[in-house]
Parts: structure tokens; C-alpha cells; sequence
């Protein structure tokens, strides 16, 4: 760590400002960068330490829009009332990440921001069509989830930017969730394949409109448009075939010829039946 300065600001302010230093970094559970910095591997100037930012910290719902600090752990995202009452499927997602010290220290922040095909969180995130509020010294700026991580690896920032948090409407009464994991087999394990599914069923129990994302086949989770509009007009007893079988053949056509086409096209029929049974058996009640 020689060479390196650690600023730790105590606003947002201050902290927009630490960051408008060249070649600086934000510090929030280090899971991720302090290995970096252990290796020589972190070629920042200045370290910009977040976390005594209360406010980056919560998770709370605001009028019609839930609002997720960038420094919320996985293990508050997964005991958070409001997230278990209106988005199981992410609580889940959070629970699932690595071990319980991992959990404790790890952000919903850096699992965005390392830019990881396979971050658990940001398939639920995408299903929910989240937004991402940045932050620099020339203010807030607001991208779509899945602009911000277009770029393969690497999320798409301006110069000093950082995650400020992530929003997304509140699901509406009735919606049904399902988030799978794939991965090898230990409790630590990163996800092979993940698949969150969304659906309201309106009163008719007919899906009204379908909301899907799968992880670990594209360089970032990515929705399914064409499988959400077959789900649409489908109820609990439909034949779901039909829905796996796409699904394959568009897993197949993201990951191209990469070696792990072969397994993963035939186990994303797997997880898609998974999630699709489980969904029936989680409701988001009253908003």
C-alpha cells in the first residue's frame, strides 16, 4: 500500500470532492480492492473510503420507489423488511453471495461495479429495470442499470464518478418472484447461470406482464424480451417447455462458441423450471 493515500470523507460532498483527484478509487466493503491493493494490482493514487456515509448505507422505500445505498450489505439486503416484503428475489440473491464475513462486508455497490458477468444481485436488478444514481462533483447523473454496464468488465463511468445508490419502482400486489443460482459445489461458490423471474398474474392468475434477466452468459445480466412475451397470457398450469427451449437457444446464441455452451445451454432449461415452479410460491403482497 506504499504510495497510496486513504481519504475519508465524512459528506457526499466531501466525498465527490476526494474523488475529483486523479486516479482515485472508492473504498466501500474492500472485499474486492483491498486483495487488489495486497497484490500491487491497484494502480490508484488516492483510496476514497465511503463508509463513515451513513446515507449510502440504507435501503428504504420512498413513495412509490425503492432506494438502495451503494454501501447496503448483502446481509442488511437479506434482513431488510422492506426488501423481503416487496422483492424477495433480491434479498435471496444477497444471501446467496460467498460466506457470512463476506456477506457482512460485502456492498451491493462493489458487486455492480466490479463489472463480474455472475454478480448475484444485479440479475434481480435488472429483472427490475433499476436505475443507477451517480455521483461526481458536477452532480448527480442517472443511467439505466444495463448502460451502466455495457461496457464488458468495466461499468461506464465519468471521470470521478461513483454509485451513489440504485432505484426502482416498487412491485405492484400479485407479483410473483423467483431468483435461481447455479454454481459449483460449495457455499461459496460464483454462479455458473442465475435467473431471476418476474410476473403479475393479474386477477385472472393470466401473466399480465413477465419480467426475466439471466446472469453469467453475457458480459453483464441481461433480460430476456423475447421469453418475457411468451410468459405473457400463461398461467400456473401452462406448459412452461415451450419457455425452457427458448430459453436455450438463447443462451446458446449469447454465449456463442465458448466452451461453456455445451453445458450451460441444457442447464438453463433446469434453472428456468426451477424458477418458474418457485415463482408460483412467492407472492409480493399489498403495496
Amino acid at each position: 500500500m506504499e504510495g497510496l493515500k486513504f481519504w475519508r470523507p465524512r459528506t457526499l460532498e466531501e466525498a465527490a470532492e476526494r474523488m475529483s483527484q486523479e486516479n482515485s478509487v472508492p473504498l466501500a466493503g474492500g472485499t474486492d480492492l483491498v486483495i487488489e491493493i495486497k497484490k500491487g494490482h491497484c494502480s490508484a493514487e488516492h483510496v476514497v473510503d465511503l463508509t463513515a456515509i451513513p446515507e449510502l448505507a440504507r435501503i428504504e422505500r420512498s413513495g412509490e420507489t425503492m432506494e438502495i445505498g451503494s454501501l447496503a450489505s448483502f446481509s442488511a439486503l437479506g434482513a431488510s423488511p422492506v426488501i423481503q416484503e416487496f422483492c424477495p428475489a433480491l434479498g435471496e440473491a444477497a444471501l446467496s453471495v460467498g460466506s457470512p464475513q463476506i456477506r457482512n462486508r460485502g456492498t451491493i455497490g462493489g458487486n455492480i461495479m466490479n463489472g463480474s458477468a455472475a454478480a448475484d444481485t444485479v440479475s434481480p436488478l435488472v429483472a427490475l429495470d433499476a436505475d443507477a444514481v451517480l455521483l461526481s462533483k458536477a452532480g448527480e447523473r442517472v443511467l439505466k442499470l444495463t448502460e451502466l454496464l455495457a461496457r464488458p468488465g468495466k461499468p461506464v463511468l465519468q471521470p470521478g464518478e461513483f454509485l451513489k445508490k440504485v432505484c426502482f419502482p416498487v412491485p405492484k400486489k400479485g407479483h410473483r418472484w423467483a431468483f435461481v443460482k447455479l454454481g459449483r459445489r460449495n457455499a461459496l461458490a460464483i454462479s455458473r447461470l442465475s435467473m431471476t423471474m418476474m410476473a403479475d398474474p393479474g386477477e385472472t392468475g393470466e401473466i399480465n406482464r413477465a419480467f426475466l434477466a439471466i446472469g453469467a452468459v453475457a458480459p453483464h445480466p441481461v433480460r430476456v424480451p423475447a421469453v418475457e412475451r411468451l410468459l405473457e397470457g400463461m398461467n400456473e398450469a401452462s406448459d412452461f417447455a415451450p419457455v425452457a427451449e427458448l430459453l436455450s437457444a438463447v443462451v446458446s446464441d449469447l454465449i456463442g462458441q465458448r466452451p461453456s455452451v455445451v453445458y450451460k445451454k441444457e442447464a438453463i432449461q433446469g434453472v428456468a423450471w426451477e424458477a418458474w415452479n418457485k415463482m408460483w410460491q412467492i407472492r409480493v403482497q399489498e403495496s
